[in-house]
């Protein structure tokens, strides 16, 4: 983009040049900042007054700290996401508020707010937290308050393109999900023969199905359905690698930042049927349904009793079954079937009935083929559209950057608009 004509040093390593005719100021000579209060008393139910901390709005008072424009600016937890707000508003003591001078659009202090590198101003706490005295003396570029409004409408309007633009991708992501849900589901419920004869499954959740396939339980075709450690064995720098629910995501099993334990409670804790290569591991609490296959290079491992295993028989592939559940019928069924009495889970006793659509080992192996190649496609097509918005929003960082700095000129962009 165009940049101005003439520039100075600002004398501020971070800013560098700024143009010719603006100034740099401090952020407590353009608003003053103002410390959150106490809510407990003028807590109500009524939606009526906001109140926000520095994780956003969580309650709601009948009397207002501050009303209009105002900057807020995180002062302990969440401290790197300032907010624009243009109400009456409440806010506590883990939250700054500011009173926006008249020499200062209150939208340009928020854009510029932004690029405050809040990483270099944390104080040495536990809880990451920000001082009254190091926000009020940071430096700003500081334009002429024609220009101010300038550049913060220039924002809003270029912001809420890539917003909108974000929006489409994140939906277009979701829907190419949908469809590799969709391409999974038909596979292993109907196979991949559109002219098969078929029939009904007998089962209540389950369609028709191929004729010559069989409606056949988990317990038939796994020879172990176990789950982990009943206990909380201690934890030691080396042993064995010790797993729960979050280490099960995406067919993967991350250990990366698993703990161990020791191969003395390993022993004792799967005397007889340890997890093994060609294991399907699958999350049983929390978030139920999350599947990964045992390669050798995990081995050693062990589990908590969240997490179950179940190691098939000849009768079907581990990828085989490792795609029907990650269907949509299995996610069904699992809805149905889940048990709500400390937080959500499902049996080992009720997964081992659970009746799996099975082909032949010659058709399981086709399916798994063609799986394999159309997953592939969508996984494809999402992390693109994953990279798109990751750098768009690199690009609507360095934007509010240079237009907040000095380093475009937006005027005739906005006039033109």
């Amino acid at each position: 983009m165009k940049r101005y004509s003439d520039y100075k040093d600002s004398g501020v390593e971070w800013l560098g040049e700024i143009p010719e005719h603006w100034e740099v100021k401090r952020l407590k000579l353009m608003a003053r900042i103002k410390n959150g209060q106490d809510y407990k008393l003028v807590y109500t139910d009524e939606p009526i007054y906001p109140v926000i901390g520095s994780g956003g709005q969580f309650a709601y008072a009948s009397q207002y700290l501050f009303k209009g424009e105002s900057v807020l600016l995180g002062r302990k937890g969440t401290v790197d996401k300032p907010l624009y707000i243009n109400c009456a508003f409440w806010t506590v003591d883990t939250m700054f508020y500011s009173e926006i001078n008249n020499n200062t659009f209150p939208k340009f202090l928020y854009y510029s707010a932004l690029t405050i590198p809040f990483k270099y101003l944390l104080t040495n706490t536990t809880v990451p937290s920000m001082t009254q005295y190091d926000l009020g003396n940071h430096l700003f570029a500081f334009a002429p308050i024609d220009e101010q409004k300038t550049i913060a409408r220039f924002l809003d309007r270029k912001l809420e393109q890539i917003g909108h633009f974000i929006s489409n991708k994140q939906r277009l992501i979701e829907l190419l999900k949908e469809q590799k849900t969709a391409i999974v589901n038909r596979a292993v419920t109907k196979g991949l023969n559109p002219h098969a004869s078929m029939k009904p499954s007998g089962v209540e959740w389950l369609e028709d199905i191929p004729a010559h396939w069989e409606i056949v339980p988990m317990k038939k075709l796994c020879s172990v359905i176990k789950d982990g450690l009943h206990q909380t064995p201690s934890k030691v720098d080396e042993g064995v690698t010790f797993i729960s629910t979050q280490h099960v995501r995406n067919r993967t099993i991350d250990i990366s930042n698993a703990t161990c334990i020791s191969y003395e409670d390993y022993q004792a804790g799967h005397p007889k049927v340890a997890p093994a290569i060609g294991d399907v591991l699958i999350t049983l609490v929390g978030s139920i349904g999350f599947a990964a296959i045992v390669q050798e290079q995990y081995l050693p491992l062990s589990c908590t009793r969240h997490v179950g295993y179940v190691r098939p028989t000849e009768k079907i592939m581990p990828e085989y079954l490792l795609n029907y559940i990650e269907s949509a019928i299995f996610k069904a069924w699992i809805d149905n079937n889940i048990s709500q009495i400390a937080q959500p889970s499902i049996y080992l006793r009720v997964l081992a009935t659970h009746a799996i659509s099975t082909p032949p080992l010659s058709e399981q192996k086709e399916i798994v083929a063609y799986l394999d190649k159309e997953s592939a496609k969508v996984d494809i097509a999402i992390a693109k559209t994953e990279k798109e918005i990751e750098l768009i929003q690199e690009y609507r960082t360095t934007l509010i950057s240079d237009a907040v700095t000095g380093k475009i000129d937006v005027r005739e962009l906005t006039h033109s608009s």
